[in-house]
């Protein structure tokens, strides 16, 4: 009966410690899960900034396309319009050539009138 009871205590002694690493099994799970749900929550908080970041970043990539876009058409319309300045200033130059021509052609032809060739 000795043996029995030595041995039933023996048995009840490991019964214990199992439960008691089991114990600290399922601890430590729990901590690990703890922490990892700690980590998913850091990351998934650090990505909805980034993402914010980014919606951010893109509006304001859009808005400035927008202003790029309105500053390109501005310089072409003011490219332009140098252009026809430049025009207008030759024309300009040519029509006073033009007119100078005109009025030596009419003296000439005045004072052809005067003589007669005939």
């Amino acid at each position: 009966m000795k043996t029995i009871e030595k041995s039933l205590e023996e048995v009840k002694a490991e019964l214990e410690q199992t439960q008691s690493d089991k114990q600290t099994i399922i601890e430590e799970k729990n901590k690990l899960l703890t922490d990892k749900n700690e980590e998913l929550r850091q990351r998934n908080e650090a990505f909805k900034v980034i993402s914010e970041r980014n919606t951010d970043l893109q509006s304001k990539l859009s808005q400035a396309s927008g202003e790029i876009d309105q500053l390109a058409q501005w310089i072409s319309k003011l490219e332009s319009a140098s252009v026809e300045g430049d025009a207008f200033t030759t024309l300009k130059k040519e029509l006073e050539r033009a007119q100078s021509e005109v009025a030596s052609l009419q003296e000439e032809l005045s004072s052809k009138k005067g003589r007669s060739y005939w």
